[in-house]
């Protein structure tokens, strides 16, 4: 990425505005998408220099680390808690029956605003 002065703009500086939701459904198809918008960064040389503090940071805040030499991308670190989470993501989707009801669900006409969920779960 280039900043309007033609030098490169790291990539910590970059915000991601999301749009309001509409929906639950659309929430829990965007829940890992948002996860790797807010992925963290670090250079090979950080982590080279400290891996136990980078991944001790990355737990902490539910986030993996994508590594880059030279502004490229070139490996990516994950907290064990976070490894954890997606395996059991995937074991949930390799469910027949989860599917199933995902695929009802979607098939639902009846849909929820994002205002809607928020006063049935009681997050207001």
């Amino acid at each position: 990425m280039v900043s309007k002065t033609n030098r490169p703009v790291r990539a910590t500086q970059v915000r991601i505005l999301l749009p309001p939701l509409d929906n639950l459904l659309e929430f829990c198809n965007n829940y890992y998408m948002n996860q790797l918008l807010f992925e963290d960064f670090t250079s090979v040389q950080k982590v080279q220099a400290g891996v136990s503090k980078i991944l001790k940071r990355a737990q902490k805040a539910g986030k993996f680390v994508r590594i880059l030499r030279n502004n490229q991308p070139v490996g990516v670190l994950v907290p064990n808690n976070v490894w954890e989470s997606y395996l059991e993501d995937l074991e949930a989707l390799s469910s027949e029956n989860y599917l199933k009801r995902i695929a009802k669900s979607r098939s639902d006409k009846v849909r929820y605003s994002s205002t809607q969920v928020k006063k049935m779960l009681g997050i207001d």
